[in-house]
């Protein structure tokens, strides 16, 4: 199914705003990918939201773009001098943490639609659940690998 067809099937979400949710991402020399990540997640209709970047010691301007992208909503920056193992790193994250709530993003991931984290949120109320997911969707790449 493509992207586009399966966001426009998507009602939207009820749930813009409930418990802070802080959003933990790992990243090592993944300037682009976190640039497209930030930029997605500045539109995110969730407003109760805090963003914790952990940068393992990138050699690519990742920390320092992280460290000056605008957001809606609180961005805090870790910069560690070496790639920290992924549990410590994530644990670096949950230790500045003020949420009720924690997603651990990739900084790989592009949400489709601005409504992501109130279906998280909303699913996670609605059905009394200790953890959700979200549904993964990989582009086709055309031509070369």
């Amino acid at each position: 199914m493509a992207i586009a067809a399966c966001s426009a099937t998507l009602p939207a979400s009820t749930v813009d705003h409930g418990p802070l949710v802080s959003i933990v991402i790992l990243n090592r020399d993944g300037h682009d990918h976190l640039e497209r990540c930030l930029g997605a997640l500045s539109s995110t209709a969730y407003r109760d939201v805090e963003v914790i970047v952990v940068d393992n010691g990138s050699s690519d301007g990742s920390a320092e773009l992280a460290e000056s992208f605008r957001l809606p909503f609180p961005l805090r920056v870790v910069r560690n001098r070496s790639n920290r193992s992924f549990s410590e790193a994530n644990g670096q994250g949950v230790a500045l943490a003020s949420g009720e709530l924690l997603c651990f993003l990739n900084n790989d991931v592009d949400p489709i639609t601005d409504d992501w984290l109130g279906y998280m949120v909303e699913t996670l109320q609605d059905r009394d659940a200790t953890a959700v997911g979200a549904r993964l969707i990989y582009p086709s790449h055309r031509g070369g690998t």
